[in-house]
């Protein structure tokens, strides 16, 4: 069940939409940046810090754009904390560096990580700095749709590599008796409303983990580390904020945790997706090539 999910076992081809790069080219396609971002907002340079340090606090800013008479381009910023110490905007105005600007048309997987590093990046509308993606921007429905679709494909990987290197009742031993028989029951309730499923698909991550982390084997197979169990705890902390918190996915993790969770999912599925292609083109039938897949 779970290997003909992935490739036919017939030819070793494929299956459409089980690859990370697929995942993240279709991101890539229809949902970037332009999808979350706010539109900066900016005052003129000569404006005294004390309005525009009311303003900010009032609307809840931390960031303003500045703007020179004639002209309606932002090449300049300032911060609220830097009014503080000035009296005229143009006296704590910083410039936009390059590295603080990233283009509408970024796809959400690598606005991620470009926000690693700092809260918040200008964003490039055409030719001209018009708007600003945050950290908190990736709470939204667009950022989310994607974090639960790497999060779920992860899932799937993970329940094959378990499947190949456990059986039923060498299960039984890692997780224990009760977290088995309720593994069980699920899977019957869902086999009597037309849902086969296999044994591990009805485990919760943290019993997934455990399995994982207790075969040596598994671990090698797929580069995984000791020091990479934390990071297994975090997609289970990640995912029920996901389907859970109404408001910000951090609640229970920090962005850095946030970044390197998904790094490393990454770098996991990418390994994974080659190591199943290349048992598949291994394993396939040899009359395979006398059909032909239309375009």
């Amino acid at each position: 069940m779970g290997y003909e999910l992935w490739t036919s076992p017939v030819t070793g081809i494929r299956r459409r939409g089980s690859k990370l790069v697929e995942l993240r080219r279709h991101f890539e396609d229809a949902i970037t940046v332009e999808a979350i971002y706010e539109p900066i907002q900016a005052c003129e340079v000569d404006m005294p810090t004390k309005a525009l340090s009311e303003i900010l606090e009032k609307r809840g800013f931390d960031i303003c754009g500045v703007r020179y008479p004639g002209s309606d381009e932002i090449h300049n910023y300032v911060t609220a904390e830097s009014l503080t110490s000035a009296t005229h905007v143009s006296d704590c105005i910083q410039i936009i560096a390059s590295n603080t600007v990233i283009s509408e048309t970024t796809a959400i997987a690598d606005c991620l990580h470009f926000l690693a590093d700092m809260q918040w990046k200008f964003v490039l509308v055409g030719t001209s700095i018009a708007g600003i993606v945050t950290q908190w921007d990736l709470n939204k429905p667009p950022s989310r749709v994607y974090f639960f679709g790497i999060l779920s494909l992860f899932e799937q990987h993970l329940n094959l590599w378990i499947r190949r290197y456990y059986t039923d009742e060498e299960m039984r031993a890692v997780v224990g008796t009760n977290k088995h028989r309720s593994a069980e029951t699920l899977q019957q309730r869902k086999k009597l409303r037309g849902i086969p499923t296999a044994l591990i698909e009805n485990f919760n991550i943290p019993e997934k983990r455990l399995l994982l982390f207790s075969n040596e084997y598994l671990l090698a197979a797929l580069n995984i580390d000791a020091e990479d169990e934390i990071k297994i705890e975090n997609i289970a902390t990640f995912r029920n904020a996901l389907m859970h918190s109404a408001n910000s996915v951090l609640d229970s993790l920090t962005w850095q945790e946030v970044a390197t969770m998904i790094l490393f999912i990454e770098k996991t599925l990418e390994l994974s997706d080659k190591l199943i292609e290349d048992d598949a083109l291994r394993t396939k039938e040899p009359d395979s090539e006398h059909l032909f897949a239309s375009a």
